[in-house]
């Protein structure tokens, strides 16, 4: 939850642990923890502000990775704050499927890639959303080109994926993007939750589904597998990088869940 009011206070890193724990969540604000088994990361904080501004504001974050009844976790949150991106902190969930390499590479690196591909933040403060968008879609392509070739390169055959959802924040501005069927991402605005990302995939009755298997059929293909996201080796050459972008403007008010 990301509590955008200036008299946030800023807070010490900490880390705890509750035991093991299946999906992961970022909760920029007070951490959520909703299982009996888990792992927590508590009370950090990003700095979010202008560049114009001397007194960076504070966003409170934490995270819980639940493991469940996988031989491994394979889910991860990414944190990166404003000072890397002309004012704009980023955060990121990994949720990985089929082991953690993937979810490995994709920590390491699409920071970095989105970083480069939005000129060190400088696209983002253009406030061209055609730009912006044009930036993170070139990033998040390269970032699934460079993975299949990494997992093509490992010893042994790795099946692994995941869905990223990808947020850049800075005051009252937020630009999320997203691929696959990915960690969904609401504000809390007035008390009512506003959904900021739609789900990537081909079944369901809502109306991101339906439009998903139009544009299928529409290109010619059909509805065979299903797949979360991006890199699964076996049929990479027939599957299409499709990834949604959007900007919200924020108030104090809002939350992040």
């Amino acid at each position: 939850m990301a509590l955008l009011s200036p008299r946030v206070p800023r807070l010490p890193l900490a880390a705890h642990s509750a035991g093991a724990g299946v999906g992961s969540l970022l909760c920029c604000g007070r951490v959520a923890a909703s299982a009996a088994r888990c792992q927590v990361t508590a009370s950090g904080s990003v700095a979010a502000g202008s560049s114009s501004s001397s007194e960076l504001e504070a966003i409170r974050w934490g995270s819980a990775k639940l493991q469940g009844a996988r031989e491994e976790m394979e889910d991860e949150v990414v944190l990166r704050p404003d000072s890397l991106l002309h004012g704009f902190s980023f955060a990121a969930v990994l949720d990985g499927h089929a082991g953690f390499s993937t979810v490995q590479f994709l920590r390491d690196e699409l920071f970095k890639e989105c970083a480069a591909a939005l000129d060190g933040g400088a696209v983002l403060n253009t406030k061209n959303l055609e730009a912006i968008t044009d930036s993170i879609r070139r990033a998040f392509a390269t970032m699934d080109a460079n993975l299949s070739t990494w997992l093509q390169q490992m010893d042994k055959e790795d099946d692994s994926g995941a869905t990223a959802t990808a947020l850049f924040l800075r005051n009252d501005v937020l630009v999320v993007s997203h691929i696959g069927d990915s960690c969904l991402q609401v504000i809390s605005r007035g008390g009512r939750p506003q959904s900021l990302t739609n789900f990537h995939r081909p079944y369901g009755n809502n109306k991101t589904s339906l439009e998903e298997v139009k544009r299928i059929r529409a290109a010619g293909g059909w509805v065979c597998f299903l797949f979360h996201s991006s890199a699964e080796l076996p049929y990479l050459n027939y599957l299409v990088l499709i990834l949604h972008n959007g900007r919200a403007s924020l108030v104090a008010s809002d939350e992040l869940l």
